[in-house]
């Protein structure tokens, strides 16, 4: 079996994905998983589970919520929204410098590209006005952060330049990456972990360059919150949001179609 899992944005919402995640490990669908897909916090989460067991990520989602992420906002004030405006229109989009130290403290390109899984990120090429997708195959040795980063550049963020070409979030152009490097692009189960929406399947599916046989989308169907909500409770809730799902769904495919 050959199974492709696709990870959306969301913005600090992405944790509901490692709890599904979480449940995928633990579930026998997870060792055929062969590509994977990721916009935004997406592409973050692919990165991470690459390099790290799912229990580390969770750990890593718990210390971003520590840190001050926006340089120079208090991102407990009351008028945090009024402050993101304002930084984003005086300074060219707003500072996450701290941000993006965390995720290359942590992230290691080396180890990700270890991994005997593809990985395609997803990123919106400002200066070319045109989506792009990035595989390790294509990413140049010592950029991968540098494309994680850019995915996950949401447009009231400063943009990253990556080989003289302005990047900012994928999300723009193509929040749900349904898309493949691989000669094989044919899959027996697309798996696409969403924010938002009411988990449904689709047999037969052809979306962008690949096609499977099944599509089975894993969403909340609570609403999570605003995605810049960097606080603790709220990532935990989120998380066992996630698990819980993540069972669900898991639990009623293999009762249906396995």
């Amino acid at each position: 079996m050959r199974i492709k899992l696709v990870l959306t944005g969301g913005g600090t919402r992405g944790i509901y994905q490692i709890g599904v995640i979480k449940a995928l490990q633990e579930s026998q669908l997870w060792d055929s998983i062969v590509s994977i897909s990721g916009c935004s916090i997406g592409a973050i989460n692919g990165a991470a589970i690459l390099q790290y067991p799912i229990d580390k990520v969770y750990e890593l989602w718990m210390e971003i919520a520590k840190r001050e992420i926006f340089e120079g906002i208090d991102q407990q004030a009351s008028d945090f929204y009024v402050q993101i405006a304002k930084e984003s229109i005086l300074n060219d989009g707003v500072n996450i410098n701290p941000f993006i130290g965390f995720f290359e403290e942590y992230l290691d390109e080396d180890i990700i590209r270890e991994s005997d899984k593809e990985f395609v990120i997803t990123a919106y090429n400002v200066s070319d006005l045109k989506q792009e997708y990035f595989s390790l195959d294509t990413i140049s040795k010592g950029q991968l952060i540098d494309h994680v980063v850019a995915s996950s550049r949401l447009p009231f963020f400063q943009p990253i330049y990556i080989n003289e070409k302005k990047y900012i979030d994928g999300g723009v152009g193509d929040n749900q990456p349904y898309f493949s490097f691989l000669e094989n692009k044919h899959f027996d189960l697309i798996i696409t972990i969403k924010i938002m929406y009411i988990p449904y399947y689709i047999p037969g599916l052809r979306i962008d360059n690949i096609t499977a046989d099944d599509n089975l989308v894993i969403a909340s169907k609570k609403y999570l919150g605003n995605p810049l909500n960097f606080k603790k409770p709220t990532f935990k809730e989120k998380f066992d949001i996630g698990y819980a799902d993540g069972l669900e769904a898991i639990e009623n495919y293999k009762k249906n179609f396995m």
